[in-house]
């Protein structure tokens, strides 16, 4: 009974933190970093939120990313000038804030 219980109470947490994501992916922060906007319907979030394995929104965090790749295409897809060609490189705006960030 107790693992039942855990087990439940684990699945609320996740789908509770998958709801923090979605609602963020949906605000005008994210809209300001991306440079555009992510629409769910209702059906689509309630998949993306109640995934237990969490694959719908794998699938929708790595579409985000390719999108915003696809947006920087005139700008390497957003892969650094000074990217190592050997190896692979997770595209997304803060990694390439992080990489042009001033050392100090």
């Amino acid at each position: 009974m107790l693992r039942l219980e855990l087990r439940q109470s684990l699945s609320c947490s996740w789908q509770e933190a998958r709801r923090q994501i979605v609602a963020g992916l949906q605000s005008t922060d994210f809209r300001t970093v991306y440079c555009f906007e992510v629409r769910l319907d209702q059906d689509a979030r309630d998949r993306v939120i109640n995934d237990p394995a969490g694959d719908q929104l794998d699938a929708l965090l790595c579409a985000i990313q390719a999108a915003w790749a696809y947006g920087q295409r005139a700008n390497g897809y957003g892969i650094p000038k000074n990217a190592d060609p050997e190896e692979g490189w997770i595209v997304d705006p803060a990694m390439l804030s992080a990489v042009n960030a001033p050392v100090l």
